[in-house]
This record gives C-alpha cells, sequence and structure tokens, in this order.
C-alpha cells in the first residue's frame, strides 16, 4: 500500500510537473534534470539598509539595446528580471539560465504575444516542439540582457518615471518553473492586466524535476533572502509609487516570508497597493502564525486566491505529513481577518487546476479590476460573500460569465 501511496503521489505530481513546464497543453504552456549542485549556506540578509537611496535619473538614458519592433502580428513586451539561477553561458535565450544555484543576477527579457492572443492562455506548440514555435502564434522569449545591479535599477527607474502612476508589476514563480516560462508568464500577465507600469520577475532555480520537490523546497528557502533584497532594491531604489505582487505556488514562501518584514518599512509600506497570493504552497496554520499578523497589523492590502479542485495543493499535503496547505479549501477555508480569501473552486481551468491565477478569463478579469479599481469582492462581478464562524470569505459563482 505504502509503494501504492507514493507511485500515485508521483503520478499526481508529475501531472503537475507537465502543466508547469506546458509539456501537456491543448492551447497553453509550451525540463532539465541536473546534479544537484553544493550549495553554501547563505546567511540571512538584513533588512534595514541606510545606504539604499532612490537612483537619480542620469541627464542621458541608460541604453541597452532596444527590443525588435511589435510586428502585424505580434506584441513584444520588455520585462526586467532578478535570479540566483547560475547562467550557463549560452547564447540561446531559454538555456541562458539553468537549474544550479548561483549569486544574485540581473537582466532584461523582451517576451513576444500573438495579438491574436487569447486571455488567460500560454500559447505554446502543441507538439511542444522548439522548432514550431513561431512569435506570430506563440508566447516566446526572444531575447535577454544581462545587466550590473545600477544599470537594471536606473532602466527600471526610467521606465517608472514614464509609466502611468509609476508602477511596478513584481511576479515570483512556483516549483518546477524553468526561467524562461518565468519570463513568458510576466509578459502575459502584464499584457492580460492591461497593466501600464513596469513588469519584473524574480526566478529562483527550480529544479524544473517532479520527483525533486523537496530539493525545490530547500532552494526556495536558501533563495529569500535574495529575493528580499531584490524587492527592497525595486521599492526603495527605482522611484516607484506603486507596487503590485504576484506570487504563485511555491514562490509564495518567498513572497510572505520577504513581505511580513518588508511592510514593517516605513519607505516600503505605502507603496505596496495590492499582494496577490495565488495557490499558495504554504503551511496554513504557518501562515497564520507567523505571517499573516505581521501584513494585517501593517495594512498590507492581501488577497487569497485558493481552491479545492487544485491536485497540486493534494499533493503538497501528502508530500508534507498531511499539512493543510494555504492555497487549498477543501474541507477548511483560511478565513483571517485583514486579509481577503477568495475561493476559485467554480472556475474552469487546466486539468490540475493549479494555474487558474493566469489561465482562468475569470480570475484573470477579477485581478484586472481589482488592480484598476480596488474595490472589494463585495463590489466586484461574478463573487458572492460567504459567512463562516472564523468571518467572511468569497467564491466565484458557479454560473460564471467567462470572459
Amino acid at each position: 500500500m505504502a509503494n501504492f501511496m507514493a507511485l500515485k503521489v508521483g503520478y499526481v505530481l508529475l501531472l503537475v510537473s507537465g502543466l508547469l513546464s506546458g509539456c501537456m497543453s491543448t492551447p497553453e504552456p509550451a525540463v532539465v534534470i541536473t546534479d544537484e549542485p553544493v550549495v553554501e549556506e547563505v546567511a540571512i540578509i538584513e533588512i534595514e539598509d541606510p545606504a539604499l537611496f532612490p537612483i537619480p535619473l542620469p541627464a542621458e538614458a541608460v541604453q541597452v539595446a532596444p527590443p525588435v519592433p511589435s510586428g502585424h502580428n505580434n506584441v513584444i513586451v520588455r520585462t526586467y528580471y532578478g535570479t540566483n539561477r547560475l547562467a550557463t553561458g549560452s547564447k540561446e535565450p531559454y538555456l541562458a539560465y539553468g537549474t544550479h544555484e548561483g549569486p544574485l543576477s540581473y537582466g532584461v527579457a523582451d517576451v513576444s504575444i500573438p495579438r491574436d492572443h487569447r486571455l488567460g492562455t500560454l500559447e505554446s506548440p502543441n507538439s511542444g516542439m522548439r522548432t514550431l514555435e513561431n512569435k506570430n502564434k506563440h508566447i516566446m522569449l526572444m531575447g535577454l540582457q544581462p545587466v550590473e545591479r545600477e544599470i537594471l535599477l536606473t532602466l527600471i527607474a526610467q521606465d517608472v518615471e514614464n509609466s502611468d502612476g509609476k508602477s511596478a508589476l513584481v511576479f515570483i514563480h512556483g516549483y518546477t518553473v524553468s526561467f524562461e516560462d518565468a519570463a513568458r508568464r510576466t509578459a502575459q500577465l502584464s499584457y492580460d492586466l492591461g497593466f501600464k507600469g513596469v513588469p519584473i520577475f524574480y526566478s529562483w532555480p527550480s529544479r524544473e524535476d517532479v520527483w525533486k520537490y523537496e530539493q525545490d523546497g530547500d532552494v526556495i528557502k536558501r533563495a529569500t533572502p535574495k529575493f528580499t533584497a531584490f524587492l527592497e532594491d525595486i521599492f526603495k531604489r527605482t522611484g516607484v509609487e506603486n507596487v503590485y505582487l504576484v506570487a504563485h505556488s511555491m514562490g509564495n514562501r518567498a513572497m510572505v516570508e520577504s513581505m511580513s518584514t518588508l511592510i514593517q518599512d516605513d519607505q516600503i509600506r505605502p507603496k505596496v497597493r495590492q499582494l496577490i497570493l495565488t495557490a499558495p504552497d504554504v503551511p496554513a496554520s504557518e501562515f497564520e502564525k507567523d505571517y499573516a499578523p505581521a501584513l494585517v497589523n501593517a495594512g498590507a492590502p492581501v488577497t487569497l486566491y485558493a481552491s479545492s479542485k487544485d491536485w497540486a495543493m493534494k499533493a503538497s499535503k501528502k508530500m508534507n505529513e498531511g499539512y493543510r496547505r494555504l492555497g487549498d479549501t477543501k474541507g477548511e477555508v483560511s478565513v483571517i481577518k485583514g486579509i481577503e480569501t477568495i475561493d476559485a473552486s467554480a472556475v474552469k481551468t487546466d486539468f490540475l487546476g493549479h494555474s487558474y491565477f493566469a489561465e482562468n478569463g475569470s480570475v484573470v478579469s477579477d485581478i484586472f479590476y481589482l488592480f484598476r479599481t480596488n474595490l472589494r469582492p463585495d463590489a466586484r462581478f461574478n463573487m458572492k460573500g460567504i459567512e463562516v464562524k472564523q468571518g467572511r470569505y468569497w467564491a466565484f459563482r458557479s454560473n460564471l460569465c467567462t470572459p
């Protein structure tokens, strides 16, 4: 029986990997197995750093190569990134960063999106064959330009200065996701949300291997101090005034730990417009005890999207000795005063139900209206309030009108 349960959990995780790597798509998303690296312990980074200051814009704009122009059938989205993946030295953008851990590095990533892109779809060749990729049909990583930290911050500051509301979107991905797909997802989110600010992402070195879930958990823990330092730079050194934060799956572990500390900073707190936790693979009890109080007490606008039909959450619960995950609403919903919990169980999504935050039109539209209007759930479309002993949460209506 133990062998059967292990095989069952492994099968579910294999399905999760297929979805997140793009190997099981219909019109949706397009893995690399490497030896375990030897990684030194990473010291916890102090958050309070009096040396941090906004970067003054130079008299002449800092230049990097411009993106390939958008065409009749495609749009180029320029994103900025931080990563602690080790660079491979490959000239192919999709191979530029692997699964080994390295120093914190930075760059510019240009992504092409077809003009006939469908809301909530990460278009890839149905076969998954890279030779069939077409920038006019698929969301493609077109090019990368690694830059030094100061150059990156200056480039972001220049774009922030010219953006609506001096705003930025920061995304961190989850388990088994490659650097390439992190860039593609960030561009897709920015495009689908009609985001007028600067799209930024952080990519931590997931092993991109379904059988290395526990190793990914260790990696995201080691990456968290670097992610925290990256976020602090964005908040304090780019002139940004409005920051929208989105985390998915295991990436929520880094996000909630980082923000529960950063939100205490008087220079950062007023700039946090939205903190979106989607399908968080975080122990529910740990979040409620260690992170929620800091976020709530600081007045952070937190929205939690969870689902009872997320098979990745079910597999994670089994892999974590039965501890309920924050992103799972089966049997119990995390209702925390000051945090708006949205049950997305009613939405139609992929086979595994894990990427609904970006692949279901109703959820994408809800995030869109939240970003644009700051309306609370009761005032947003397709929402119903549900009263329980712990308080109130919201759920998508079962008769959804999907865009």
